[in-house]
């Protein structure tokens, strides 16, 4: 019997150490070139890339953008909300906002432009 209560008790410390680990792991922002998907976007925004960095003069996360062939836009400014992230950003003249929340090694969300919710996932590129 005291050997059952001692397992219980051990077991249940390892338990809440762990939960209380995970807890503390602070989760790094995106950093260097990703690649996204935006599949139900029209054919020329589908695919890219993406680049974060943190701004040397404000510290802050920004994201330039590749759409397709065109050349990399202007650095927009990253905010961080809770576990998620919300870029206010405008491709081609349309405002859009892309929300995303870390899901393991990849980044996945969705992108509001006008009337539409589109789904986004990102990956880090090799670098």
């Amino acid at each position: 019997m005291k050997t059952k209560i001692m397992r219980f008790m051990l077991a249940s410390l390892i338990m809440m150490l762990s939960v209380a680990a995970q807890a503390q792991t602070p989760v790094a922002d995106p950093d260097g070139l990703w690649s996204y998907s935006c599949p139900d976007a029209p054919y020329e925004y589908q695919t890219g890339k993406l680049e974060f960095a943190k701004d040397k003069d404000s510290g802050k996360l920004t994201m330039k953008f590749v759409m397709g062939e065109s050349s990399a836009s202007k650095a927009y400014t990253v905010e961080k909300q809770g576990s998620s992230y919300v870029c206010n950003c405008a491709v081609d003249n349309y405002d859009i906002v892309i929300t995303f929340k870390r899901q393991g090694d990849s980044l996945s969300g969705q992108v509001l432009a006008d009337q539409w919710e589109l789904p986004i996932t990102m990956k880090p590129l090799p670098k």
